[in-house]
């Protein structure tokens, strides 16, 4: 997503010092790649919209379970940071659906 817009912004500042051929076709390849991130943007969000509507999804989700059974150690540390992230994220999808 991210490349697509640079491709759109690089080529947009390149076509300024093009002749008039070439400057067509790289505005039109600058138009397609912001379109396209656009719409990749558009997909992601859809699915993140699907995943938060019709599944559960808890911090617990991302945790690796051991071989054994536990998780590791490395997990059970970034649990606290997972819950808060998650929360910080729900309000702010809260927030921006509104917005």
């Amino acid at each position: 997503m991210v490349a697509t817009q640079s491709i759109a912004v690089l080529s947009a500042l390149i076509a300024v010092d093009m002749p008039q051929p070439y400057k067509l076709g790289i505005n039109f390849l600058a138009l397609s790649m912001w379109l396209w991130g656009g719409m990749l943007y558009i997909w992601i969000m859809s699915l993140i919209f699907y995943r938060y509507t019709f599944f559960r999804f808890s911090p617990g989700d991302l945790a690796r379970i051991e071989a054994d059974g536990g998780i590791s150690k490395h997990h059970q540390i970034g649990t606290d940071s997972i819950r808060l992230l998650y929360l910080v994220e729900d309000r702010l999808a809260f927030i921006l659906f509104w917005v």
